[in-house]
């Protein structure tokens, strides 16, 4: 169970930005280690209506000591996503 902060933004996948591919990049800004939970994204539309987005890969868990890295696993974006 993690209660902690991550600091990051979604991003285009930049190992292959000509596919509809995100995935979380930031940091782990938490006390606490993260110690291989699963990160799912949601997108958001208009409505404000949240749907989980699709994993592209089979492995979901991601892992970080405090003040280190996190990356997950890529998504599908959803194309009436806004957030």
């Amino acid at each position: 169970f993690f209660r902690g902060r991550l600091d990051g933004d979604v991003v285009i996948d930049p190992d292959d930005p000509n596919t509809d591919a995100v995935r979380f990049s930031g940091i782990n800004t938490s006390p606490e280690a993260l110690g291989g939970g699963a990160l799912q994204l949601y997108g958001e539309n208009a409505a404000g209506i949240r749907t989980p987005l699709v994993a592209l890969d089979a492995d979901v868990a991601v892992s970080a000591e405090p003040g280190a890295a996190v990356r997950s696993a890529r998504f599908t974006a959803t194309g009436d996503a806004e957030k």
